[in-house]
């Protein structure tokens, strides 16, 4: 009896083998070490891409993981969980730091820094001066610059 039990058992652990990684793909490529799961499509015979997980209103999962990203399909917009608060992933929705009209990029009611990380105005340049056009410089000596 104990020799089929230690023959049942180490059958079940060669076919159970727990790994880190996951690999899907159709040409049996290993995944990169770099990832815990890794999925690959091939341009021409198996062309898929990832779908998302779906939801219909994000703000009522309970408990999410901080890393969580899901699809709004009611606003048509990625979110993300940081382990606080839900972040929009900023693909044309009203919450994210970036917004997008055609070929514009803006933000609205935030502050842009450059060379700082905390602006204290709508745009906040911090350096020696920074350049209007290949011709005209501006720097915080010039007299006329108030």
């Amino acid at each position: 009896m104990r020799k089929i039990y230690f023959l049942t058992s180490m059958l079940m652990f060669t076919l159970f083998q727990i790994k880190a990684q996951m690999g899907i793909n159709k040409d049996g490529t290993a995944p990169h070490q770099s990832a815990m799961l890794d999925i690959k499509a091939s341009a021409t015979t198996n062309a898929k891409g990832f779908l998302m997980p779906r939801v219909t209103d994000h703000t009522v999962i309970t408990s999410p993981a901080t890393g969580l990203i899901v699809f709004n399909t009611t606003t048509n917009t990625f979110w993300y969980y940081n382990g606080t608060t839900w972040t929009d992933m900023g693909n044309g929705g009203t919450n994210g730091a970036w917004l997008q009209n055609g070929t514009n990029v803006y933000t609205n009611n935030n502050n842009v820094g450059i060379n700082t990380a905390t602006p204290q105005t709508t745009l906040d340049i911090k350096g020696d001066g920074f350049l209007i056009s290949q011709k005209t410089k501006l720097t915080t000596e010039d007299p006329n610059l108030h």
